[in-house]
């Protein structure tokens, strides 16, 4: 499977963070990896992988578009490949 990188700019209010990771792991992908940065706005970078194949990352993106304090999101292919046994 391949990974995609998305970057999310959000207002960090409290409980922000847990929010938008349960909505990622709830909709079906992994997270492989993981990288934050606060400030106002704070930015998230996240790499994440489908659990099966009907899962887009564009439809995820959409729905983490509708989450409360998120103000931008961009996604960019990785150049992760993933094997899976």
């Amino acid at each position: 499977m391949v990974t995609s990188r998305l970057r999310i700019d959000f207002d960090a209010n409290e409980g922000a963070v847990p929010r938008l990771l349960g909505l990622v792991e709830r909709r079906g992908f992994r997270i492989d990896a993981m990288q934050m940065r606060g400030g106002a706005p704070a930015s998230m970078r996240l790499d994440v992988s489908p659990r099966g194949a009907d899962r887009r990352v564009d439809t995820l993106a959409l729905q983490i578009g509708r989450l409360h304090g998120i103000r931008e999101i961009a996604i960019t292919p990785s150049n992760i490949a993933r094997i899976t046994p």
